[in-house]
């Protein structure tokens, strides 16, 4: 524990250290910026809610004040977000805004990856991930650092995304940069440090149970049993270590702990004629692996990350502004030696959870590594004598945006043209080795050798996955007001060249789209949008690569009117809707251009040309038949919703939302004696519809503010049509179902305690042999068999229905505290690779072995009996495996400390914070008899690193 409290301390003994005396730096007004630590006293809880307040909120090449918004857009401000040290911001959006919902799907150091869904699915051909748009370009923003953004925008209505046409359907997230102001220059130091602790990791069987179980499954299957009597003792005892391990790879290969770090140094300011905003961050995050320090390396998992931006804003003449951003990063991601990117850490965690605990001594008697012809990688051998990778990804994003006023053609006329150059790419070295096992003979002492040593060598260096993005927005804003009424009008061109590999695909891709907005408000009370794109692809054909997508939105803020104006405890109240129409060209399940006919050389035999007998290297052949008619989805959404404040501390939202989406891509079944496949076609229509609701309560006594937040969504899916494979009975058709349900499975109606069960029940033809201790299924068509007209499609999805969060924020003479805890209900899992992990080398046996059915412990058994063969009965999809995937969590604590002012002008400081938090503390689910993470059943499991708890300290300077 000791060291963990080093890893918290960390940054407040580096931050002291850069405070050199006789340091002079200018002062200037700060501002609201927690991440300086300006935000004296508030949590990053503090400002949820609605406040009808005219909050300036970025809008595509625009912004407009939120209260005059008729479309759905909802913000996060930079001091909203926690602060952890997150390797992917994508996790900082989990839980604080309704209609978000964020899914863990790595953890590992360098390849976290959480995915992002708004609202709900409306489709199935990929995870419906939303366009990401960085100050207004298409970019990635999970690898920036906290300290670069200003805001994060999610658009989530057609009256919002029709501006995006072909690309909006799935939602959008805009992140804004942060900018300087006039103020005066501000400089800022942030760190923090922590320790992220591994949880929810598998235990690993010790020898003796292993052993048994082992037995117990051989017997099952009427084999003999493979360990005896004395084998059992001496696992049991220890006695013999070498001929009878007893390893337990978890405990010695996992750590409990592993440290992490973020620093952060930024400075801001500017005049009138330049404002400027500079920062640099540094995140370093350490690897659970054990035992990985050799003398010529360390083969840890690891990620470290330089982040840098500088954002430029100058106005040239009275009538010129210009704007030069310029971001990057550099990456470094260091695993366990291994030819392909993460392999060495999933191999790894393969031999560590999978090989059975008395396979082989780590080290034998003569220190050579452990092994036979079974198992031969030893994860000592791995981590000491395999080498390691290292990947450097090299990232530079660059725009320039210049704005021209052109008062003298009229009023309010402005041109604004912006490109942007973005590039990235991975640089591949490291160390390779390679490691022999032996397996000693224990009647004559004689080793067996497996494996091939070789030399400690460099690896072959090389450069990969080269990507480039280039976009041109130009266009015409004109902004007016003419007494009651005000115009908005913004007209643009967009093209961008896209080139970022897929597998052996080489081909750059363009789009191209013009996109217009008029906006009317008369009287700052009633409001219109009318939004109009033009956009496509040159994925498809050419008569179907455009389309049109119009949306119209409406508000009226009631609360202006007199009628309500007497009405004192209604502060605000607006009523909004939207309906529109938009696209989505992100359709993975079909080729990169599938209206044309491709040919590959991989895959296929030699062919012979001509009449010589000698085939021709390098064959040639036709991929799935093209389909000319391949287009893009098409999404139709509806909003209905209001916003409201009560008694000047109420504040609510509530959106109803309808999303229909037609033409999406269901597979093409033509006849086999075609002889090759057809790429798919639009024949998929599906829908989701709910609400969201937000709440949030903001109250100041003296010097106590409190802040109370709920948010839920609630989004239904269904599929309306699918082409399914005809001749299916109704009950099999995936057509009334939700989307991402977890496929055709059995109906399961308990295990089978006896022969006379088994008898009397309908025959099943999934297993040579159905035995006491199997599970019985339903016979759905009561034909006296179970076989796969059995299989039935029901509503579990791996989706939840909703999900919610909740949190409160309390600030008092400089003491804040917040917490927040999230949650979702209607999500299902199969735990079928959980239960039964591995394969039949390690008698797919693990720590949920012990509680198989067995003649003992009969109705009392959560699982079949065990078996190594004539298994497929019991391992079939069913529902007997299915787990709900409900959970409720808290997720972030912190307690942060604010210097008071007198304090702070004796130091020099502006602003000084001191906090400590914790992040993924606690989850109460259905899955805890288990021991899994709810938000990631798989992690510490089969080759899933294992799930982090994060505590962390930090401390924020301001000068």
């Amino acid at each position: 524990m000791k060291s963990i409290y080093k890893a918290l301390l960390a940054p407040f003994f580096v931050i002291a250290g850069c405070l050199l005396p006789g340091v002079q730096a200018q002062t200037g007004n700060p501002g609201p910026n927690r991440e300086t630590g300006t935000d004296t006293g508030r949590s990053s809880l503090s400002l949820m809610g609605v406040d009808g307040k005219n909050e300036e909120v970025a809008i595509p090449f625009g912004s407009r004040p939120k209260r005059h918004l008729p479309g759905v857009i909802s913000v996060l401000r930079s001091e909203q977000l926690p602060q952890v040290p997150y390797s992917n911001l994508n996790e900082a959006l989990t839980g604080l805004l309704p209609g978000v919902y964020v899914s863990k799907q790595n953890t590992a150091p360098g390849y976290d990856a959480s995915n992002i869904l708004i609202r709900g699915r409306s489709s199935y051909n990929d995870a419906q991930p939303p366009l990401v748009l960085v100050d207004g370009i298409e970019r990635d923003f999970a690898d920036m650092d906290l300290s670069e953004i200003e805001s994060i925008g999610i658009l989530k209505d057609a009256a919002s995304l029709a501006w995006y046409g072909i690309r909006g359907a799935n939602g959008v997230v805009l992140v804004t940069t942060k900018h300087g102001n006039t103020a005066g220059t501000k400089v800022t130091l942030s760190g923090m440090g922590g320790a992220q602790l591994a949880r929810a990791n598998i235990k690993p069987l010790d020898s003796y149970t292993y052993a048994t179980l082992y037995n117990e499954a051989l017997q099952n299957g009427g084999l003999a049993p493979l360990y005896d009597q004395t084998a059992l003792n001496a696992y049991k005892s220890g006695s013999d270590p070498y001929a009878y391990p007893n390893n337990n790879f978890v405990d010695r290969f996992i750590k409990k702990w592993a440290p992490v770090q973020r620093y952060v140094a930024a400075v801001s300011g500017g005049n009138e004629a330049a404002k400027y905003f500079t920062t640099f961050s540094y995140y370093n995050q350490g690897g659970l692996f054990a035992e990985t320090q050799t003398p010529n390396y360390n083969s840890n998992a690891g990620y470290k990350r330089y982040n840098f931006r500088s954002n430029l804003d100058a106005t040239v003449t009275k009538n010129l502004d210009v704007s030069v951003n310029i971001g990057g990063r550099i990456e470094n991601r260091a695993e366990p030696g291994q030819n392909t990117a993460y392999a060495g850490i999933t191999d790894l965690l393969n031999a560590i959870y999978l090989t059975p605990p008395n396979a082989y001594p780590l080290l034998n008697q003569d220190s050579s590594y452990g092994g036979n012809t079974i198992f031969q990688n030893n994860p000592l051998a791995q981590l000491q004598s395999r080498g390691y990778n290292s990947q450097i990804t090299r990232v530079l994003l660059a725009s320039a945006r210049a704005n021209y006023k052109l008062d003298g053609i009229t009023k309010g006329l402005s041109l604004t043209a912006m490109y942007s150059y973005d590039m990235a790419g991975v640089y591949i070295s490291g160390r390779t080795q390679n490691f022999e096992v032996y397996q000693r003979n224990p009647a004559t002492g004689a080793y067996t050798r497996f494996g091939t040593r070789a030399s400690l060598a460099y690896r072959a260096a090389s450069f990969a996955n080269t990507s480039r993005n280039n976009e041109l927005w130009a266009g015409l804003n004109y902004k007016r007001t003419f007494g009651a009424h005000s115009l908005d009008i913004a007209g643009y061109y967009n093209g961008a060249s896209v080139f970022n590999p897929i597998g052996n695909i080489r081909f750059d891709y363009n789009r191209k789209s013009a996109s217009t907005r008029v906006s009317y408000d008369f009287r700052h009370r009633y409001l219109a949008d009318l939004v109009l794109n033009y956009s496509g692809n040159v994925r498809f054909a050419e008569n179907h690569r455009y389309g049109f997508f119009p949306a119209l939105s409406a508000g009226w803020i009631i609360s202006e009117e007199d009628f309500l104006k007497e009405i004192k405890p209604l502060n605000y109240l607006k009523l909004r809707g939207s309906y529109g129409l938009t696209g989505n060209d992100n359709l993975f399940n079909a080729r990169l251009y599938g209206w044309q006919s491709l040919y590959s050389t991989a895959g296929f035999q030699s062919y012979s040309f001509g009449t010589g007998f000698s085939s021709a290297g390098g064959a040639t052949g036709e991929l799935s038949l093209p389909n000319p008619d391949l287009t893009f989805e098409k999404s139709r959404k509806l909003d209905l919703g209001f916003e409201a404040r009560l008694l000047s501390a109420l504040s609510i939202t509530w959106d109803y939302f309808l999303d229909k989406r037609t033409d999406l891509i269901s597979p093409s079944f033509i006849p086999g004696f075609i002889g090759q496949g057809l790429v798919p076609g639009n024949s998929g229509e599906a829908q989701y519809k709910g609400f969201e609701t937000s709440l949030g309560f903001n109250k100041k006594w003296g010097l106590v503010n409190l802040n109370l937040f709920v948010n839920y969504t609630l989004a239904k899916t269904n599929l309306n049509s699918y082409n399914d494979q005809p001749g299916l009975p109704k009950y099999q058709l995936q057509t009334g179902h939700p989307l991402a349900n977890l496929g055709r499975m059995f109906v399961a109606e308990g295990i089978f305690q006896n022969q006379n069960e088994i008898t009397a029940a309908p025959r099943s033809t999934l297993s040579g042999k159905v035995q006491p201790g199997d599970i019985r299924y339903k016979d759905l068509n009561g034909d006296g068999l179970i076989d796969n007209f059995d299989q039935t499609v029901l509503d579990y999805t791996g989706v939840p229905a909703s999900y919610y969060s909740f949190g409160a924020a309390v600030s008092v003479a400089g003491f804040d505290l917040s917490a927040m805890m999230t949650g979702q209900h209607g999500g299902s899992a199969d735990i079928r690779s959980i239960i039964y992990a591995g394969n039949a080398n390690n008698g797919f046996l693990n720590q949920y072995s012990v509680d198989r059915w067995n003649t003992t412990n009969g109705a009392g058994a959560l699982y079949p009996r065990l078996t190594l063969s004539d298994r497929g009965n019991n391992t079939a999809l069913s529902t007997f495996w299915i787990r709900s995937t409900d959970f409720l969590q808290l997720r972030n604590v912190e307690l942060g400390y604010t210097l008071p002012g007198s304090l702070m002008k004796k130091l020099k400081l502006s602003a000084c914070r001191l906090y400590i938090n914790g992040y993924n503390l606690l989850s109460f689910s259905k899955l805890n008899d288990l021991d899994l993470d709810p938000a990631l059943i798989s992690a510490g499991r089969n080759a899933v690193y294992p799930s982090l708890t994060t505590l962390s300290a930090g401390l924020n300077l301001t000068f």
